[in-house]
Formats: structure tokens, C-alpha cells, sequence
């Protein structure tokens, strides 16, 4: 049985939630002092250390990959809209995981991205700076079975036999500066990453 990507999403959420629960198994039953119970040494570990912001985002954490999980097994990642709402979430928890856990728990948090963004619909917009280098004006024929893009689009980029609406960089600059950016900062964000990994 083939799993679909808001489904595989889904399963690898399951990751960072086995590892923090499990850290936080570990702290309770394992590392508990004999004079005190697992309830009182959560209470303390979250109100009175001195470090209980960190432990309360780390018990945080995991209940959000919970809801994430949840929601990829919804049919919310089945519209364009609540796909691209899930996908922006899970990147917001994912930079907040880099910003604030180990490397291996944010890399598992990270994991599930890759499929988030299959889910989206129409995820050919996601390459936005490639296709504003291939977008052509409506009056241009190419290779596409329809000859001419609509008339009233700026311009459009052939993929797969038919035509997608799309910009030409020279009406908006700014849009492309901002893509280029992303781009940029995206592979030095990967070579941070695998320097952090290996």
C-alpha cells in the first residue's frame, strides 16, 4: 500500500514525538531522585528550575507535533489552503527547534517538511525563481500543445503541455530579489546543517 505525502508527513512526526517523550521518560522514572515522585519532580522541573522555560517548550514541542501529526491525517492537506498552512506551521516549528533543541531532535522536526511540501497543491509555484527566469510573454509561442499562453496573463511558463500563470522579473523585482534571497539563505541554511550533522 502507497502512502500518500500528507500521510508519510504525518508518520514522521511520530519521530521527534518518540524522542522527547522519551527524554522526558528517562528524566521522570530513570534520573528521579528516591525522595521525590515523577509528578512532584515534573512540577519542579517546570516552575522552579532555573532553566524551566527550556523544559517547558521542550514538553511543548512534542504536543505540537501531536496536532501537527493529527492534522496532516486530517483532510486539511487535501486543499491548497490548509496544505500550505500546515507546511508553514511545520516551518516555523522547525526553525524554532533549530533555534532551541539539539541538532538530532530539530532534524527530526525538520524530517517531515520534505513530504509537507508535496502536499501542497500546485507546488510548482514553490520554485518561484526558477520559473521567473523561464516566464514568457503571452505572444510567445513555445513548445507548450496550446501555441499561445492566454492574452490576458503578464506571462506564463510551459510545463507539461499546458500553460501556468506566472511574472515577468522586470514588473516585479522585489518579489524576485525575495526569491533569490530565499533561495540563497535556504542553501546556506542545508550547509549549516550538514555541518551541524557531521
Amino acid at each position: 500500500m502507497k502512502l500518500s505525502p500528507s500521510k508519510k508527513a504525518a508518520l514522521l512526526y511520530v519521530f521527534p514525538i518518540l524522542a522527547l517523550v522519551g527524554m522526558w521518560c528517562v528524566v521522570l522514572f530513570v534520573a528521579n531522585p528516591p525522595a521525590s515522585t515523577p509528578v512532584s519532580l515534573l512540577a519542579f522541573l517546570l516552575t522552579e528550575s532555573p532553566c524551566s522555560a527550556q523544559l517547558q517548550w521542550l514538553l511543548v514541542l512534542p504536543a505540537l507535533c501531536v496536532a501537527l501529526s493529527a492534522a496532516y491525517s486530517s483532510r486539511l492537506p487535501h486543499t491548497r489552503a490548509g496544505a500550505l498552512a500546515l507546511l508553514s506551521l511545520g516551518v516555523v516549528l522547525a526553525v524554532a527547534a533549530w533555534l532551541t533543541v539539539t541538532p538530532k531532535v530539530a532534524f527530526f522536526v525538520s524530517l517531515p517538511l520534505l513530504y509537507g511540501f508535496s502536499t501542497v497543491k500546485e507546488a510548482k509555484r514553490i520554485l518561484s525563481t526558477l520559473m521567473l527566469f523561464a516566464a514568457g510573454s503571452p505572444g510567445r509561442s513555445s513548445t507548450c500543445s496550446i501555441r499561445l499562453a492566454p492574452a490576458g496573463w503578464e506571462a506564463g511558463v510551459c510545463n507539461h503541455g499546458s500553460w501556468v500563470k506566472w511574472y515577468l522579473i522586470h514588473n516585479h523585482p522585489l518579489a524576485f530579489a525575495l526569491s533569490v534571497a530565499g533561495v540563497i539563505a535556504g542553501g546556506f541554511g542545508l550547509r549549516l546543517i550538514r555541518k551541524k550533522l557531521l
